[in-house]
């Protein structure tokens, strides 16, 4: 359960920078913009306080 979780939160973060870089390009902000351990943080904050 705990790799499934972990894998998914991965995932998540993934996608997510993914999403955000294509966004930013497409809207003019350079992808350096984008702090990655900023997104890990929140992710991974997110993940505690979601998982029970």
């Amino acid at each position: 359960i705990f790799f499934v979780s972990l894998f998914a939160l991965l995932l998540m973060c993934f996608t997510d920078w993914i999403l955000g870089s294509v966004l930013g390009s497409l809207s003019g902000v350079p992808i350096a913009d984008i702090d990655m351990e900023e997104l890990s943080r929140y992710w991974f904050y997110l993940a505690i306080t979601k998982l029970p």
